[in-house]
């Protein structure tokens, strides 16, 4: 008898969080595209107030949000370039996807972006 899977609004969330936690940083560049396109399909999930970690309930969906937030910005702070790179493609679609509930708690992404970016800079420049 076949198994039966539950299927939540968050469930495409799980997915993301799995993938990034189980792949290696040379393969993350080869999945990304198919993450951010995951992601976008978990608009009402990011843009929900409630799993912004505004409130005390701590419902499942909350801390998978909160899992996959910490996970992007470990990887956003990862000295490898494919983490870094991977991470500035998944925040774009977080974004994109949470609207301006992701927008509010995101000052720890923009801080990161900027560091990079500049680090960038300055290899460049080195040349």
């Amino acid at each position: 008898m076949a198994r039966q899977v539950s299927v939540t609004p968050w469930t495409p969330l799980r997915v993301v969080t799995h993938r990034i936690a189980h792949t290696p940083a040379w393969q993350l560049p080869h999945i990304t595209p198919c993450l951010a396109n995951i992601i976008s399909t978990c608009a009402t999930v990011l843009a929900s107030p409630e799993n912004q970690g505004l409130t005390k309930n701590g419902s499942e969906a909350a801390l998978l949000v909160h899992k996959f937030k910490t996970q992007v910005t470990s990887m956003l702070q990862a000295k490898d370039n494919q983490k870094r790179w991977t991470a500035v493609v998944l925040i774009k679609a977080t974004v994109e996807a949470g609207g301006y509930e992701i927008l509010r708690g995101a000052r720890g992404w923009v801080k990161g972006l900027l560091e990079t970016l500049s680090a960038s800079s300055a290899e460049t420049r080195a040349f």
